[in-house]
């Protein structure tokens, strides 16, 4: 299963990128939301066929961040299962992947994070399937689901007198070892897309 799109409104996006422009070491921090499926139906004058066409959103209700970077992983590139564990607990809602704020860089994702990426989607399941054998059910297609991941930067240009800030968003697929980028569409505050 892929995500069509990925969604998050311009304000959450504004907040978290004004905070961590005042941030001046690299930080991580979890992508939060949820992930619905719609179903739209076409039918065609000339035709009684109907056709369907089914689409993944990811919805960023959140983007919290974490006070430096390595927060739930080794520098070696391994999970800290426990330490991932206690924060997704502390967070209390659907998680949706991570990202990393590496300020004055290129926001393309490391070799530590290309391997990061897959084994937190494989912890984030273990997590989920424990979760759900707890309360006795479980979210529907969370194991399917695909894992987000962002790369974002900025830093001060001209002389003080303009910021600049990148984001570079990708999925993976539980399948897949591979990174893809997915666009990230921002809301305005109509609900239209932005900037």
């Amino acid at each position: 299963m892929e995500l069509d799109s990925v969604v998050t409104s311009g304000a959450a996006l504004a907040a978290l990128l004004a905070s961590l422009a005042l941030t001046p070491q690299d930080v991580d921090g979890f992508i939060l939301g949820e992930v619905s499926s719609v179903t739209s139906h076409t039918m065609h004058d000339h035709d009684e066929a109907t056709t369907s066409a089914e689409a993944l959103t990811a919805t960023i209700t959140a983007l919290p961040t974490l006070a430096t970077s390595f927060s739930f992983y080794e520098p070696s590139g391994s999970v800290d299962e426990g330490k991932l564990a206690a924060l997704v607990k502390a967070l209390g809602q659907p998680v949706l992947g991570w990202f990393v704020w590496r300020p004055d860089s290129t926001p393309t994702p490391s070799m530590r994070e290309q391997v990061l990426v897959p084994a937190m989607l494989r912890s984030l399941r273990q997590l989920q399937q424990q979760s759900a054998a707890a309360k006795g059910g479980g979210e529907a297609g969370a194991a399917e689901r695909p894992m987000l991941f962002a790369t974002m930067s900025g830093g001060v240009r001209h002389g003080g007198a303009t910021t600049a800030f990148q984001c570079r968003m990708f999925q993976n697929r539980p399948d897949s070892v591979e990174l893809k980028a997915v666009r990230l569409n921002v809301l305005n505050i109509r609900g239209g897309p932005g900037f």
